[in-house]
């Protein structure tokens, strides 16, 4: 990404504005009045942000790339060189997660203007998806696609059979798992699959130590675009970067030939072949984070 680009995407959140408050060297971007965003101008080389603290001491020990902000409070806000390796993925997410440490100082009546899922730190996204938690607003989309008994079986549960189901299914199980996400489309803002983490102790093959298994399915609709890589890419990226997992596991139903390209497409390796529960061939890939 370059300073425009940043620019585009830190103004395309909600109640965002800018403004050179500090000279004609810094354009300052800010949400609700509070700065989530500075971009040096004159050298065309930095970008300051706000973070948690402890997570952007972690960032410094990990990327020569950033360091605290000269200027600024040290404990909270870091400054990204441009000139690095920082990958694209991991700029818009530090953008994002700064926009959420801003937007969460906000008075009341102006935080409710803004959507749930972008004052959530855990909320991730990318260029056409929106990974958000489930509502059991969303009861009707989830069956839509969850009815279909060919997404059912690849994904290895039971199809959904009606709409109370499917609302059932939200409130006792994806809503009590933090990192269960609704798979939201940009272009019709409705849920089109889930991707998450399963459950601990609920793993479909045996985890290391600081491993979880994720699992993920999309409905027919949207298959073979490239959405579900896209989307767990993008959680990749958080389990590592907030979570500071060592691994990731998937597992799927062997003839399930599409979830697995999916996998080695996120630079999953094939590990095994296994029975699941004395009855379904299955494969199971592991990502080194």
């Amino acid at each position: 990404m370059n300073l425009e680009s940043i620019r585009e995407y830190a103004l395309s959140f909600p109640l965002t504005s800018e403004d050179m408050a500090f000279g004609d060297d810094y354009l300052l971007i800010r949400v609700g009045g509070r700065i989530f965003v500075c971009l040096g101008l004159s050298k065309e080389d930095y970008v300051v942000v706000k973070c948690d603290p402890d997570y952007a001491v972690e960032l410094r020990d990990r990327y020569y790339e950033i360091e605290p902000a000269w200027h600024w409070n040290k404990r909270y806000w870091n400054q990204m060189s441009m000139r690095g390796t920082l990958g694209d993925p991991l700029i818009r997410y530090l953008i994002r997660h700064s926009y959420a440490m801003a937007a969460g100082k906000l008075p009341k009546g102006i935080r409710s203007q803004l959507p749930g899922y972008l004052l959530d730190d855990t909320g991730i996204e990318t260029d056409r998806i929106i990974l958000r938690h489930w509502s059991t607003d969303d009861a009707e989309a989830l069956y839509r696609y969850a009815s279909d008994e060919e997404v059912s079986r690849m994904a290895m549960w039971p199809r959904h059979t009606s709409i109370d189901m499917s609302r059932d299914v939200i409130e006792q199980f994806f809503i009590p798992n933090p990192h269960t996400y609704a798979m939201v489309s940009r272009d019709t803002d409705e849920p089109i699959g889930c991707i998450g983490l399963v459950p601990k102790g609920d793993e479909h093959y045996a985890v290391r130590p600081c491993e979880r298994e994720a699992g993920y399915w999309i409905g027919r609709p949207y298959w073979n675009r490239g959405l579900t890589t896209e989307a767990l890419k993008a959680l990749i990226l958080y389990c590592r970067e907030r979570m500071r997992l060592d691994s990731l596991i998937i597992t799927t139903d062997a003839l399930n030939v599409a979830s697995g390209c999916v996998a080695t497409k996120c630079g999953f390796t094939h590990i095994d072949d296994y029975i699941l529960q004395d009855t379904t061939l299955s494969k199971a890939y592991r990502l080194i984070l």
